[in-house]
């Protein structure tokens, strides 16, 4: 009888360690994801700041370097986009052929003004993050997108850059 106490004993104190092991693990992914996360973020933020810098010395003579594969503008998959401050595409890395096109009244699937909300935070709340859905580089399908977009001026001419990042649902 005493031995059965103990084999009991010992399969409990074996499901709570597994369970405590298995929320820690939990856990550090969450807390790991998280800053994972935050460092893509920062990152962003940081390029665009960067780009927003150049734009504003060099002008539209600049737009050219987003283009630099090996450059400072583009991060992964990811790159600088910029508009005018009336919604027509001036760079757009991962798909050239909007480039020049008025995208203004552009949607997306749930119905949001892109390009307007994209403005409307960078140039009124000067700079923000906004979640919107977007077309990854390649594809049809519009995926959930979020991007830190803030103003650039050079010679009273206003831009908006901008950089996003895909994430992983």
């Amino acid at each position: 009888m005493e031995n059965h106490f103990i084999y009991e004993r010992w399969i409990n104190l074996k499901k709570v360690f597994l369970t405590t092991v298995t929320v820690i693990f939990l856990a550090l992914l969450v807390f790991s994801s998280s800053n994972s996360v935050d460092k893509v973020k920062m990152d962003i933020e940081k390029i665009v700041n960067e780009a927003v810098q150049m734009v504003e010395e060099f002008g539209p003579e600049s737009f050219p370097r987003f283009f630099d594969k090996n450059g400072p503008y583009i991060l992964g998959d990811e790159y600088v986009f910029l508009y005018n401050d009336s919604g027509v595409c001036l760079v757009n890395v991962g798909n050239p052929s909007i480039q020049g096109k008025d995208l203004i009244t552009r949607k997306d699937k749930r119905g949001l003004y892109v390009i307007v909300k994209l403005l409307d935070a960078a140039l009124n709340d000067n700079g923000d993050w906004v979640e919107y859905y977007w077309e990854k580089p390649g594809e049809e399908k519009e995926s959930k997108k979020l991007a830190y977009v803030t103003k650039a001026v050079f010679e009273e001419k206003v831009y908006m850059l901008g950089m996003g990042y895909y994430p992983e649902i």
